[in-house]
């Protein structure tokens, strides 16, 4: 299953982007490519997706799909049930402890904001007690016989 972002959503709804008018360029040559196939496998992407106590969304919890999480606050989390939440609108690698709640957000693999060229990304582990990594690499390599 797959988590629905921003673009996806506007592929997807015949939206555009209200911040950018190369986004909605690359839209209008998108829409004229894209095969019905594709376009009806991004319709049946999740707003908000869930695994145990970890919530995910592109965004955030108020708008899942627009919302910037900048200014992270406890409170903000205290009012949603679960224990750990994951977004990625920012693109920019982070992992927030609060009282009883946990925050990540994995960055980015492909367009980083944080003046980091590595890919970011998180990995989460039930079987040990940390359970949420955030992870940074420079660039991939192949193995070769």
């Amino acid at each position: 299953e797959c988590l629905m972002g921003n673009h996806d959503w506007y592929m997807s709804s015949g939206s555009f982007c209200p911040r950018s008018q190369s986004v909605n360029d690359c839209l209008a040559y998108q829409r004229k490519i894209i095969s019905t196939t594709n376009l009806n496998w991004l319709k049946t992407f999740k707003l908000q997706f869930e695994i145990d106590n970890i919530k995910m969304v592109h965004g955030g919890w108020t708008d899942p799909i627009d919302e910037y999480l900048y200014e992270l606050n406890e409170d903000y989390f205290n009012k949603i049930d679960g224990d750990i939440f994951i977004s990625g609108h920012t693109h920019i690698q982070q992992l927030v402890k609060f009282t009883n709640k946990v925050y990540c957000n994995p960055g980015s693999v492909g367009m980083p904001r944080d003046n980091d060229p590595r890919s970011a990304f998180a990995l989460i582990n039930f079987a040990l007690p940390a359970g949420v990594f955030l992870l940074s690499i420079s660039a991939c390599s192949t193995l070769s016989k």
